[in-house]
């Protein structure tokens, strides 16, 4: 179940990044949550929420490559 549950979330997370991509091209901004949600039929909140997440993973991300470099002076 739990993993259904983070495959669940990758593909909701490659879903709205794909979206973002899309409106920022057909809007030449970046879209608002509520674009984003009425463009996926999602609610705003699981935008928001998913949104939250991919902020997290990038700022991990971010932090654990700053690391490496670090290390690799």
């Amino acid at each position: 179940e739990r993993h259904r549950q983070e495959e669940a979330l990758v593909a909701d997370a490659r879903l709205l990044s794909a979206a973002a991509v899309v409106l920022r091209r057909r809007l030449n901004r970046q879209a608002s949550p509520d674009e984003l949600a009425e463009l996926l039929k999602w609610p705003r909140r699981r935008v928001e929420l998913v949104h939250s997440m991919l902020q997290t993973a990038e700022a991990i991300d971010d932090a654990a490559l700053l690391d490496y470099l670090d290390d690799a002076e």
